[in-house]
């Protein structure tokens, strides 16, 4: 996902190795921290990877707030 330029067209851009990984790293203690955050979802006719969504929180400007987020894969 992170490497596609479509899906990443509106999230910030494709991703290094070490981008994502800093991605998932942070996103694992956003659970850790909050109880809460981004899913998988997978296809389950095939068990691919199709795409993340969730609640997270985000600081926008000085506020804290809760985002709705998702993203899928460009066939999904």
């Amino acid at each position: 996902m992170h490497r596609d330029s479509t899906v990443m067209a509106t999230l910030g851009g494709v991703r290094s190795t070490e981008q994502t990984q800093e991605f998932l790293h942070a996103n694992l203690a956003h659970w850790d921290e909050h109880g809460y955050g981004l899913w998988i979802f997978r296809d389950k006719a095939n068990d691919h990877f199709a795409g993340r969504g969730g609640l997270r929180q985000v600081a926008i400007g000085a506020k804290r707030e809760n985002e709705l987020a998702y993203a899928l894969m460009l066939e999904f």
